[in-house]
């Protein structure tokens, strides 16, 4: 009973590891940025997917194994040019070069907060660089230019630039992303389940030795597709 209660205890562990890791590390970094979206999109009564759709405009990096962009939180523009990293202590280090530099237009984070323009909206790189923060800044700023020009599309277009031209594109690069919106996250969750089923786990199992009054299996190895595999295994140990 009591080897049961252990397995049974890391199974539940297990399966929330799983649940959240299974889709790859470029899945759970971009999923910093994404699970803020509507968070921030009630807060501030923003239209559904308009954050997720400006992310991946602005920070959008190509899945290495799945043929899909995912927002990015350690992504940095310096004057034009896009660098995409691994890690947000790359990304903070970079950035700290660049000034040194000289450089003053750089964006960074999910949303491509601009540092010159947004003198005040960090206290830090490491702020900035925060999902949460980055996020909820480019939400509060966003939400501002609907205030303001009493648009959605006028907001998304300022968001990037108040010159016309500029805007304009932008707005309907956003706005294409916005409607393909449903089959984009259909993607992914294709990808999550391709992944799931394709996963599989290791379970111990050879002779039988006694751990206080059960028996319990040892040195031997097979092969389980699923959760729900390791489940049975677990109830058949008396």
């Amino acid at each position: 009973m009591a080897v049961r209660l252990v397995l049974i205890l890391f199974i539940s562990l297990f399966s929330s590891f799983y649940v959240h890791a299974f889709s790859s590390y470029e899945m759970s970094e971009s999923h910093k940025c994404s699970k803020m979206f509507p968070h921030f999109e009630k807060k501030f009564r923003i239209p559904l997917d308009t954050l997720h759709s400006i992310a991946l405009r602005e920070s959008g990096r190509r899945h290495k194994d799945h043929k899909i962009v995912v927002v990015w939180p350690w992504t940095v523009n310096v004057e034009g040019q896009g660098h995409y990293f691994d890690s947000k202590r790359e990304a903070i280090a970079f950035v700290r070069k660049q000034i040194i530099k000289g450089k003053e237009n750089i964006d960074v984070g999910c949303m491509q907060i601009n540092l010159k323009h947004h003198l005040n909206a960090f206290n830090s790189l490491e702020q900035a660089f925060d999902p949460k923060e980055n996020v909820g800044y480019g939400a509060e700023f966003l939400r501002s230019k609907y205030d303001q020009l009493g648009s959605w599309y006028k907001a998304i277009a300022h968001y990037h630039s108040a010159t016309h031209e500029r805007g304009s594109k932008y707005k309907e690069a956003v706005i294409k992303i916005a409607n393909n919106m449903d089959l984009y996250k259909n993607s992914l969750r294709d990808y999550r389940e391709k992944r799931l089923y394709n996963t599989s786990t290791s379970i111990p199992l050879t002779k039988k030795i006694m751990i206080g009054n059960n028996e319990v299996p040892k040195k031997s190895f097979f092969l389980i597709k699923n959760i729900e595999v390791l489940l049975w295994y677990v109830f058949q140990i008396k």
